[in-house]
């Protein structure tokens, strides 16, 4: 059977007509998206064949929305030489033509005529179902549905059985069932299907567990006597023992001493961790005065580089040498002030750090001398933080308007420029005294540039008005005049003189503002909690040192003459002498400098440089920088020294070692506490457990069991060796019968396995009494593997439908039968693999039959030899 011409209209999608023609006799392939049509053909193939044309239920064959609609299908196929053309309307106007060449028939008796040659029927009424289908159902695979096969042959197994020419009758009438029948009942009464024993061989089986269960169990109390008898006698040594020497008191000692010893560790670890905060602290102080210092050496270096930049002019100012060689030596002087009350007040430091370690109270003392300048210096800060900021909001301008300052200045001078280049230039070389310009008297030579309209007095000879630039130089004076008096009135709102003290005023404020940062810095430095938390730890150390006792006179060396204070005051006042000296070096720098004209500009700057080192060398001459690291160093030394020390008896007392020591203790004196108590509770529970199975005589009812067990078992071997006959018996029988059958369904078979050979090689599919594929069977390296066609995967059980179907179609066509292969969107779960197989069989089966093959993956299928064909082109008509 070959279909030639398919055409559609008003059916579903398709409104209009649709037409599929040319369709070859062998392979078809028809591709397109989804939703693009490909099913509404399948189903109107469906329609017109199982479909009763006078049926009003097909609704769902209208278009959507469309009740008025007349579904139509137009076929035509040849089959036996001579053209079938079918022509079916639904719901409306309805019509069933067929056409054999010349002859026709309608209605009913075309329909009947169709179902013969196929081999379907037709329901009762309603709508056609899978079992009506017979053998277009098997051959035609609906999407989603060709791993369902074993329906399908069901509803066309009559026209198989037809097909095979023979009945499967004759197969169950033989006298070799009957034979199987009895053993199979036979062995039903003794065991279930799947294996399971029933009836008496069930009941045997239970009885002879029971009994063994009783042996067993009975065995154990009996064994278990006996255990309990020997470990009675242990434990009575062993608490005897126990009671006598009592182990777990020395295991109690030995975990106090270890409890004492880690009391002391954690004492160390304690002050450990206030050391390791008090190094932090020092840290902080120390990386804080370092950047202050590093500061400076910045400014410094800076200075040098600018005062470099006047060395030449300095040179030409030999009237300031013998000045210069006068600040120089006054400097040296105050250097060696410097250097003698430096190491005289490391001296009297020294002294005070042996005190701070002679003992706690001396170290109270330190520190009650550490928090008092401290706080002195937290005020002093706090105070500075207050003026910093009340400078800086007196100072500080807006930005915005000090841009536009910037641009109004910047636009004068633009205006300026333009005007000088816009005015008229007058020259003049006047030998007497009776010219004026504007009555100013012009003599000898110059020059004037006129922007307005001025007038030139010639004495006796009369006046000259001279009028330069026009309107261009008018609106440039007009434009001036704006923009001097916006500019006047920004200065005026901003409280400045002109731009250049506005900028001053600016520079002031970034600098206030900067040092304003700074000193924040330092007092976040010197009380970090705030200055009355200082206060109080002050308070609180001088408590405690009034409740101290006094310390005694130091005996090992003479104290200095005078205090630490004093010589941190001698020092601070030869610092500042020292530097007083320097800045009087760089003002004598500063006036040989300024003696150079050239060099303005160049001096303005060193000076402004100047001005903030020496602000800086205040700064460091308040604070005391050099010698406050000199003593957080020295700080810091100490503390990493003693951190070390206490750190390595930490270490060397291993407190990890002692917690397990201490936790190994306690828990072998309570375990062996414990085992004492119990082990004494045991000995009352063994004893009265042994008489109690004492008075049982398990002996006997041990030997008692042991004989009905025996009794029971012998049966059961009686009984199973029956079973094992039965079974064996059955097993024979069947193979004969499954013999018989595959010759009665050898033509099927021989077609399956054509198919089969090309994806499978040396593998077989069976097939059941009712020529329904039943099982794969592969040869592995370890034998042969059966699996049910249910235990494959979808994608395999896709693929053995197929090949069944072709099987069948091969089959129908021996039998002069006709023959249509519809596949809509088939072997979809099949990998590349599979499927380069899997076309080989379609393309061998297409020499024998025609194969409709709808897909929406139309590059899978261009390797088939044939055109694919696009639903998109059929709807065009092209």
């Amino acid at each position: 059977m070959q279909l030639i011409e398919l055409e559609v209209n008003q059916f579903r999608q398709f409104r209009q007509p649709l037409r599929l023609s040319d369709l070859q006799p062998g392979l078809n392939v028809i591709a397109g998206p989804n939703e693009s049509g490909k099913s509404t053909l399948v189903r109107a193939l469906r329609a017109a064949f199982f479909e009763r044309f006078g049926s009003s239920v097909m609704t769902d064959l209208q278009p959507w929305g469309d009740s008025s609609a007349a579904p139509e299908v137009i076929l035509s196929f040849l089959w036996q030489a001579q053209t079938w053309r079918l022509h079916k309307r639904f719901l409306k106007q309805k019509r069933c033509d067929l056409q054999i060449d010349s002859q026709h028939w309608s209605g009913g008796e075309a329909e009947e005529k169709l179902a013969t040659l196929l081999g379907y029927e037709f329901p009762g009424k309603g709508v056609s179902k899978a079992e009506h289908w017979g053998i277009p159902g098997l051959l035609w695979i609906e999407q989603g549905s060709g791993h369902e096969i074993t329906q399908a042959v069901t509803h066309a197994s009559e026209h198989l059985q037809a097909a095979l020419g023979t009945s499967l009758g004759e197969l169950a009438s033989s006298g070799g069932d009957q034979v199987l029948d009895a053993v199979s009942s036979q062995l039903a009464e003794l065991q279930t299907r799947t294996g399971k024993p029933t009836g008496r061989y069930a009941q045997l089986q239970q009885a002879a567990a029971e009994q063994a269960d009783k042996v067993a169990a009975l065995t154990g109390r009996v064994e278990q006597y006996r255990a309990e008898v020997d470990q009675l006698s242990q434990l009575v040594q062993q608490q005897a023992a126990d009671e006598l020497h009592k182990p777990w008191l020395e295991y109690r000692r030995r975990e106090r001493e270890t409890q004492q010893a880690l009391d002391q560790v954690e004492r160390l670890q304690q002050q450990q961790e206030q050391d390791l905060l008090l190094q932090t602290q020092c840290g902080n102080t120390l990386r804080l005065i370092r950047e202050q210092i590093a500061s400076y050496q910045h400014q410094l270096e800076e200075q040098t580089r600018r005062e470099q930049a006047l060395c030449s002019a300095a040179t030409r100012c030999q009237s300031l040498q013998q000045q210069v060689q006068t600040t120089a030596d006054e400097l040296q002087r105050a250097e060696q002030d410097y250097v003698a009350a430096r190491e005289q007040c490391q001296q009297v430091r020294s002294h005070a750090q042996w005190q701070q370690q002679a003992s706690e109270q001396t170290a109270l003392h330190t520190r009650l001398q550490q928090l008092e300048p401290r706080l002195a210096d937290a005020r002093r800060n706090a105070q500075e933080v207050a003026d910093w900021q009340h400078k800086l909001q007196q100072t500080r301008l807006p930005a915005a308007e000090l841009k536009q300052l910037r641009q109004l200045q910047a636009t004068l001078d633009q205006l300026l420029a333009r005007q000088q280049q816009a005015a008229t230039r007058l020259e003049y070389e006047v030998s007497g005294s009776a010219v004026s310009l504007n009555g100013q008297l012009l003599s000898g030579r110059g020059e004037h540039w006129l922007t307005q309209a001025a007038e030139l007095e010639l004495g006796s000879l009369g006046r000259v008005r001279i009028v330069p630039g026009g309107n261009d130089l008018n609106e440039l004076r007009r434009e001036q005049q704006r923009i001097q008096d916006a500019y006047a009135a920004l200065c005026q709102q901003l409280g400045v003189r002109d731009l250049a003290a506005a900028e001053q005023q600016q520079e002031q404020a970034q600098q206030a503002e900067r040092q304003l940062a700074e000193v924040q810095t330092r007092l976040a430095s010197l009380a970090p909690e705030g200055v009355a938390a200082l206060e109080q730890a002050l308070d609180a150390c001088r408590q405690q040192l009034a409740s101290m006792p006094a310390l005694p006179e130091q005996t090992t060396s003479p104290s200095p003459e005078i205090s630490l204070h004093q010589a941190e005051s001698l020092l601070t006042a030869a610092e500042q002498a020292w530097r007083q000296a320097e800045q009087r070096a760089r003002d004598v720098q500063q006036q040989l400098a300024a003696a150079e004209r050239e060099q303005a500009a160049a001096a303005a700057e060193l000076s402004r440089l100047q001005t903030h080192i020496a602000a800086l060398q205040n700064q460091q001459q308040a604070q005391g920088l050099t010698s406050q690291l000199n003593e957080q160093l020295a700080i810091a030394q100490t503390l990493k020294q003693r951190l070390h020390e206490r750190a390595e008896q930490i270490a060397a007392a291993r407190p990890d070692i002692l917690q397990d020591d201490r936790v190994r203790f306690t828990r072998t004196a309570e375990q062996l506490e414990q085992a004492f108590a119990e082990r004494k509770t045991s000995i009352v529970g063994l004893r009265s457990g042994l008489q109690a199975l004492n008075a049982e005589a398990l002996e006997e009812q041990l030997a008692a069991a042991s004989q009905a067990a025996e009794q029971s078992s012998r049966r059961l071997q009686e009984v199973e060796r029956r079973v094992a006959a039965l079974r064996l018996l059955r097993d024979l029988l069947g193979e004969q019968r499954q013999a018989l059958t595959r010759r009665l369904q050898a033509p099927l078979q021989t077609h399956i396995q054509h198919y089969l050979q090309l994806l499978f090689p040396q593998a077989d599919l069976l097939v059941d009494e009712q020529l329904q594929p039943r099982q794969l069977v592969r040869q592995q390296a370890g034998g042969a593997v059966n699996d049910p066609l249910e235990a494959l995967s979808y994608g395999a059980r896709e693929q053995m439908g197929l090949i069944s179907r072709l099987a069948y179609a091969d089959l129908l066509q021996a039998a002069g039968r006709p023959t249509l292969i519809i596949l809509d969107d088939a072997l979809v779960h099949s990998d590349n693999q599979r499927l380069d197989d899997m076309k080989r069989i379609l393309f061998d089966a297409s020499r024998r039959h025609q194969v409709l093959l709808f897909t929406c993956h139309a590059d899978k299928w261009q390797d088939l030899g044939v055109p694919v064909r696009q639903m998109q082109q059929l709807a065009r008509g092209t």
